[in-house]
């Protein structure tokens, strides 16, 4: 028969295994969809965009998927350049003394490279609506007017 302290650390020890299982579980399913986003640049989120790509046929989402892959491998150094300015800005923002143009400058230049990432992007979205058919334009459209937009946290 066992004690009744080891009984308790048995049934702590077996509660800790399961919140440490869960916790890499978790770990596993949030890079595996940071995976997903990296390679095709597509986030499976629930935006405007995604909520009516859905109502198209699954040919023109897979088109408009690869079209945007592309467009944000593309743009991966763009990317870079972005994470790099607001890296800079944050570490000039906690420096001892601020260096107001040095931080005003690397917050313009993750702008810029945001800009360009936007504008690679839209562009993408424009050249694949011109592709598509006027039944699935129209389709699209009616589904963009649906779209509930994201709820704001109040604070």
């Amino acid at each position: 028969m066992m004690s009744r302290r080891l009984q308790i650390l048995l049934i702590v020890s077996l509660a800790l295994n399961v919140f440490v299982l869960g916790a890499l579980v978790s770990r596993v399913l949030v890079h595996k969809r940071a995976e997903t986003v990296a390679m095709t640049g597509f986030n499976p989120g629930r935006g405007h965009l995604r909520q009516a790509v859905m109502q198209l046929e699954p040919d023109h989402r897979r088109t408009l998927r690869r079209m945007l892959g592309e467009a944000m491998r593309e743009m991966k150094e763009q990317g870079e350049t972005a994470r790099a300015a607001r890296i800079e800005a944050a570490r000039l923002l906690g420096a001892e003394r601020l260096d107001r143009a040095a931080l005003e400058a690397e917050l313009e230049r993750a702008r810029a490279a945001e800009q360009a990432i936007r504008v690679r992007i839209e562009a993408g979205v424009v050249e694949f609506a011109a592709s598509l058919p006027a039944d699935q334009r129209i389709v699209l459209v009616d589904a963009l007017k649906r779209a509930k937009p994201r709820q704001r946290k109040q604070p």
